[in-house]
C-alpha cells in the first residue's frame, strides 16, 4: 500500500471522512427550533417537514417560513436565540448573521443617533460609546448591556444644563422609579432606591462643595460608589445612608442612566461643564438621564 509520510493513503482517507462526520454531526446540533408562529417548515434533503419546538436543524438545511410567520433558532454555540419573521427559505447560518446585523443596526440607532447638543458634527452629541474593557461580572450582571456606556461629556452636560436651569428642589420630580432622599442639619444623608423599571438602572451619587477646596467643588458622595456604579436590575431596591458627619451645605446629586457611566469621568467633566462661564447651550433633548438633588 502506498505510504506518505507515517501515514497510509486509506488511513488519510479514514481520518478525513470521521472528521467530515463529526464536523457534520456538531453542524447539525448547533441549531435547533426553540419557538414558531404559522406555517414554519424545516427542509432536510429537500424535504420538508412541519417545525416542531426543540428540533434540530442542520447547517446545510432550510427553515421554510411562510407569510406571516416568525421562527425563533437557538444557537447551542452561543446559548442565544435569533427571530425571523420574513417569507422565505433560508438557512440557520444566514438567519443568524442577519439578526446580529439587524440587532448592530438597531444598537446604532438607539445609542448613536441620539444628539445632544446644537453640534453640527455627526460624531459629537452621542449619548452612548462603547465600553471598551467590560468587566466579566458586570458582563455576566447585566448582558443587555451590550458593551455599551454612557458618554462622560454627554452626561456631565446634560446635568450640568438641568442644574443651571432648574431648581434643586424641582430636580427629579419626574425621577422615573421609587425614590427617597434626606439630607439633614444634624448630618444625616440618605438615598433609598427601587426600580421599578423592567430595564437595569446604574446609579451614582455626587456632590457639590460651596467653595473649591482645593480639591475641586466636584466630588464624590459619601453616598456615592467610587467603583463602578451602583446597578439595579429591575425590581432590586438599594439603600445607603450616613448618619452622620455630612454638612449642611453641600448639595448631592443622585445620578441614574440605563447604562454604565465612569463616575471619574463624570466629575471631571461635569466641572469642566458647570466651570465653563462661555457655555450656554445645554442639551437640547430629554435623555433617559435621570438627577435628584438633596
Amino acid at each position: 500500500m502506498k505510504t506518505i509520510g507515517n501515514m497510509s493513503f486509506m488511513t488519510r482517507l479514514v481520518v478525513l471522512f470521521a472528521l467530515i462526520m463529526l464536523n457534520a454531526a456538531m453542524a447539525f446540533g448547533q441549531y435547533s427550533v426553540s419557538s414558531f408562529k404559522g406555517d414554519v417548515k424545516i427542509k432536510h434533503a429537500g424535504q420538508a417537514v412541519a417545525a416542531t419546538q426543540g428540533m434540530p436543524i442542520g447547517a446545510f438545511d432550510l427553515i421554510v417560513i411562510g407569510q406571516g410567520a416568525e421562527v425563533v433558532i437557538f444557537d447551542k454555540a452561543s446559548s442565544s436565540e435569533y427571530t425571523r419573521n420574513i417569507p422565505g427559505e433560508v438557512s440557520p447560518n444566514t438567519l443568524v448573521i442577519d439578526a446580529k446585523k439587524a440587532a448592530s443596526s438597531n444598537l446604532s440607532n438607539i445609542h448613536r443617533n441620539i444628539g445632544m447638543t446644537k453640534s453640527s458634527s455627526p460624531e459629537e452629541g452621542k449619548m452612548y460609546v462603547e465600553k471598551g474593557k467590560i468587566t466579566l461580572a458586570l458582563e455576566d450582571y447585566d448582558p443587555t448591556s451590550d458593551d455599551f456606556m454612557v458618554d462622560a461629556k454627554v452626561l456631565a452636560a446634560y446635568a450640568a444644563n438641568k442644574l443651571n436651569t432648574v431648581s434643586p428642589d424641582k430636580l427629579g420630580e419626574n425621577f422615573p422609579v421609587g425614590l427617597r432622599c434626606e439630607h439633614t442639619d444634624s448630618g444625616l444623608i440618605s438615598f433609598e432606591l427601587d426600580n421599578t423599571s423592567d430595564v437595569p438602572l446604574y446609579v451614582n451619587v455626587i456632590k457639590i462643595l460651596p467653595e473649591n477646596d482645593g480639591k475641586g467643588k466636584y466630588r464624590i458622595s459619601e453616598l456615592g460608589q467610587p467603583v463602578g456604579c451602583y446597578v439595579l436590575l429591575p425590581n432590586q431596591a438599594i439603600m445607603r445612608r450616613q448618619s452622620k458627619g455630612a454638612k449642611a451645605d453641600q448639595t448631592h446629586i443622585l445620578v441614574a442612566a440605563h447604562y454604565y457611566f465612569s463616575i471619574d469621568d463624570l466629575i471631571e467633566s461635569i466641572a469642566t461643564e458647570l466651570g465653563d462661564k462661555e457655555k450656554k447651550d445645554g442639551p437640547t433633548l430629554e435623555l433617559p438621564i435621570y438627577l435628584k438633588a438633596f
